[in-house]
């Protein structure tokens, strides 16, 4: 099975790159420009998790050029791109983690009456 997946990851290589890259930039733009404007809901969350996604499919496909031994300056071009997003959006998750626990421990019991 996995013999087949790496054969048509790399039979397909163009179209899948064509594919994965915009929306792996894409979608690391959209997470950054909700990140600065502080919205830290479903929406950004879900743009990170799309990217990371996307990103480690990206590098699965390139570690099947890896295993037969194709080492060229594009593979490692995408190798870089996929995991600098990843170290993006990993920490944009982080610091979303992090200001939703401060949130949280701001609100006092106060905060939560019975209407």
């Amino acid at each position: 099975m996995l013999a087949f997946v790496s054969e048509l990851s790399r039979t397909y290589c163009v179209g899948i790159c064509a594919f994965l890259v915009p929306a792996i930039l894409l979608l690391t733009i959209q997470s950054l420009f909700l990140g600065y404007f502080q919205t830290y809901g479903w929406r950004f969350r879900g743009s990170i998790l799309g990217a990371i996604v996307l990103e480690m499919l990206l590098i699965a496909h390139v570690g099947t050029w890896f295993s037969i031994g194709v080492v060229t300056p594009v593979t490692f071009i995408l190798l870089t791109l996929s995991l600098t997003c990843l170290a993006i959006n990993s920490g944009l998750w982080m610091i979303a983690d992090r200001q939703v626990c401060t949130d949280h421990q701001e609100q006092s019991p106060s905060d939560f009456e019975l209407v």
